[in-house]
């Protein structure tokens, strides 16, 4: 039975072009780690995709607000999802910031992808490219500025 559909991000913002949706199957938690199987059409017809997470926290605050933080293995960034979390209507996050190494093959590939970037922006702090996702939230790249 399908659990819903998920989307996929590139974890290169190089790749951010080839996002993508794909049909979660069936969830296996073991401990504090958590296995979502998924349908992905863009690897044909295995089924045998999984996507990894920790289950660092999942915390039934109150009736309203149920926290669940969950973070790739390795990784340094999480996703925090739950009952109660954000109001936000898919399209309404502004200013999401994303640290990259070279911002102009950044651009290029968002570009390449079919995706409208701005022009890069040169600022004393660092260089940026900003661009909308098909939802309408808008992201902002970032090349820092060598540091001395």
């Amino acid at each position: 039975m399908p659990l819903g559909l998920v989307t996929v991000s590139s974890a290169s913002p190089l790749l951010l072009g080839r996002n993508h949706q794909v049909l979660a199957c069936s969830c296996q938690a073991a401990g504090t780690a958590v296995r979502l199987q998924v349908y992905d059409p863009s690897t044909g017809p295995d089924d045998g995709v999984f996507l990894a997470f920790n289950a660092d926290h999942d915390h039934q605050v109150n009736e309203k607000l149920r926290f669940v933080q969950l973070t790739p293995p390795g990784s340094a960034c999480s996703v925090v999802m739950g009952a109660g979390i954000t109001e936000m209507e898919p399209g309404s996050q502004r200013g999401v910031q994303i640290v990259v190494s070279d911002v102009a093959a950044a651009r290029q590939s968002l570009v390449e992808h079919g995706v409208q970037a701005s022009e890069i922006d040169v600022q004393p702090w660092g260089s940026f490219v900003t661009f909308a996702d098909p939802d309408g939230s808008t992201w902002a790249l970032q090349e820092l500025r060598q540091r001395s």
